[in-house]
């Protein structure tokens, strides 16, 4: 079902990015979140309690062997021929994470490892968690904070992981502000300002 809406999508809008050959899913990982109020983190939170299931998968879509995007597909109802591909973006992004799973595969593989695909908006953050019976650890897939240590393409405990994200700024434009902002007044000086 995947693959023939992502064909159909991609043949219409993204002929220009796909080879000859067209494209293929080659993972598919669940899409959970991290939002943005579960910061500041508790003493006691793991990622198990800020983790939230998004409904949604993500799905890495490669042409001719490379990766070049990413696709988002959810079942709205609870038939299998109802299910839908929602997004597909051509991003480097699906670089990065064909790396994450190749490391994973190599470093990291057990069979029990269950393996979820999380982002946090708020912190523009990508990792896959990895939880096993003995231990939960991450991978980070994207990280743009290097200044608090957060660096790609590495693993790291959950415990450090948790300490360095909840340490780590919002990004720009995301988030609360101090004191918001009233729109209303700011068109009316310049309502006043352009009259005179």
């Amino acid at each position: 079902m995947v693959r023939r809406q992502l064909g159909h999508l991609i043949g219409h809008f993204h002929r220009d990015v796909v080879g000859s050959k067209g494209a293929d899913v080659h993972e598919t990982f669940e899409l959970c979140m991290i939002q943005g109020d579960a910061f500041p983190l508790g003493k006691n939170d793991h990622l198990s309690t800020i983790v939230k299931r998004t409904g949604s998968w993500q799905h890495l879509i490669k042409s001719n062997g490379k990766p070049i995007g990413i696709a988002q597909s959810a079942a709205p109802g609870p038939l299998e021929n109802q299910w839908s591909v929602q997004n597909f973006f051509v991003t480097p992004i699906s670089a990065k994470i064909a790396r994450a799973v190749a490391k994973i595969d190599k470093v990291r593989s057990r069979n029990d490892i269950e393996v979820t695909l999380v982002t946090v908006p708020s912190k523009l953050v990508d990792f896959f968690l990895l939880r096993s019976p003995r231990e939960t650890e991450v991978y980070l897939i994207v990280g743009r904070d290097k200044s608090k240590g957060l660096v790609e393409g590495r693993f790291y405990t959950e415990a450090k992981f948790l300490k360095m994200l909840s340490s780590s700024p919002n990004a720009s434009g995301v988030g609360s502000t101090n004191s918001p902002i009233d729109l209303s007044a700011s068109k009316r000086k310049e309502e006043v300002t352009g009259a005179e």
